[in-house]
């Protein structure tokens, strides 16, 4: 027996075989674009129909136009546990037009024919409620070293950053970036929380890494700046230029911070070369560098681009066009790899950021899209430049609301409730 549930929504829908020996075996199927059936191309998958029947099996060829068109009106849909083949197959097309050394345009349009939708989150938690929590914990960890539990909460709180990540990296995004959107008290915390949520995604964009190394990276990220704490809340808060002494606290603080971690019981190496090298590593292939140095460019270049779309004292948060291209390219204006990342794992427009749609209209990112320039958004501002009585979702597939370049948050004069926002998507 196969019993069928269609999520018309998510254009998803999952098959429960039901075995005479009573196992239950579920399949999910999402919509399988007609751009992505090549003609007298082996097909990577096999191919079903909505109700779960084979039309074609993995290996398949179409020879004409004809049966194209025909598989094309009976409905394509894949088995959802064979996109990862896709997701790799999108990082390895990026990588290739990054050393092509191609436009921030070229990168965004390539994607393959196909990206299954996004795994349904759980979301019974109020996300704003559970990110409000780390913050404050990730805030008084930061300042209360003296504490006997300190590496056991630290690494408590890294986990449940991790689990929130996986949970609902949108809204993880999108809270994060509002939150710093604006000049804050707890700029430390936020930022560190912002860059380690970016690093996680992003690592996963880096195909020589496995993924064990993402917990010694969000250690690293989540830490990196951790003896230089108080100093960086200060200077998120002042409108004058460093002081001599406040720049030679700023230029020594990643060894400081691993002398501190080391006081702490902090032993992996990892995570402290991680944390040595964020400040300081080289532009160049990561292949060429040890492995913690890795680690610290990542780390480096999520600070950048998040420390881009933040406010602090005078300086105003950039918009995500602007965080993008200062990621994009390395220091010697070629392609960086694990800027790359970056970009492949949120877009160009990650959530909690603005945009302008070709309609003139102003939109929030409320989730990333399909593609790179296609998020998930709501229209808020009208054409007028009034703000809107409702928000509005907006399909950016479409012409008429295409992304046609960010907006920073000092740009778009309206007051916005996160929640209700979040639960638009």
């Amino acid at each position: 027996m196969v019993v069928i549930a269609h999520n018309v929504a998510e254009n998803r829908i999952q098959l429960m075989h039901v075995h005479p020996q009573d196992r239950l075996v579920r399949m999910n199927l999402v919509s399988l674009s007609s751009s992505a059936i090549r003609l007298k191309v082996a097909l990577p998958f096999s191919v079903y129909d909505a109700t779960g029947k084979l039309l074609l099996a993995k290996g398949s060829v179409i020879h004409s136009e004809a049966e194209r068109l025909y598989l094309i009106q009976r409905g394509g849909y894949i088995d959802e546990a064979e996109s990862e083949r896709f997701q790799r197959a999108l990082a390895s097309k990026l990588d290739d037009l990054m050393r092509q050394n191609v436009s921030l345009k070229q990168l965004s349009n390539a994607t393959p024919d196909f990206i299954p939708a996004p795994v349904v989150p759980d979301r019974s938690a109020n996300p704003v409620a559970v990110w409000a929590e780390l913050q404050l914990r990730a805030s008084t960890l930061m300042r209360e070293h003296e504490r006997e539990d300190w590496l056991p909460s630290w690494l408590k709180l890294q986990a449940d950053v991790a689990n929130q990540v996986e949970t609902d990296a949108d809204a993880a995004l999108f809270i994060l970036i509002q939150s710093t959107s604006t000049p804050v008290r707890s700029y430390s915390a936020t930022h560190a929380l912002l860059v380690t949520v970016v690093c996680d995604l992003a690592a996963r964009h880096i195909a020589a890494w496995p993924q064990s190394l993402r917990e010694p990276l969000r250690a690293a990220a989540l830490s990196m700046n951790l003896a230089m704490t108080q100093l960086q809340d200060r200077l998120s808060q002042q409108e004058v230029l460093l002081t001599p002494q406040q720049r030679l606290h700023v230029q020594s603080h990643s060894a400081r911070t691993v002398a501190l971690l080391k006081t702490l019981g902090v032993q992996d190496a990892l995570w402290l070369d991680a944390v040595a090298s964020h400040h300081n590593s080289q532009p160049g292939p990561l292949s060429d560098k040890p492995l913690g140095e890795q680690l610290g460019r990542l780390i480096q270049r999520c600070d950048i681009f998040s420390a881009r779309l933040s406010a602090r004292g005078k300086r105003k948060a950039q918009s995500a066009t602007v965080a993008a291209q200062a990621v994009y390219t390395d220091e010697l204006k070629k392609p960086d790899e694990t800027g790359g990342a970056i970009l492949k794992a949120v877009g160009l427009y990650p959530p909690g950021s603005f945009v302008r749609l070709s309609n003139t209209e102003v939109a929030l990112v409320l989730a990333r899209g399909r593609r790179a320039n296609e998020p998930v958004v709501a229209a808020i501002l009208g054409r007028e430049g009034l703000a809107l009585a409702e928000p509005v979702l907006r399909d950016t597939r479409l012409p008429a609301f295409h992304t046609t370049g960010g907006l920073a948050p000092h740009e778009v004069k309206v007051m916005l409730n996160v929640e209700r926002m979040l639960k638009m998507r």
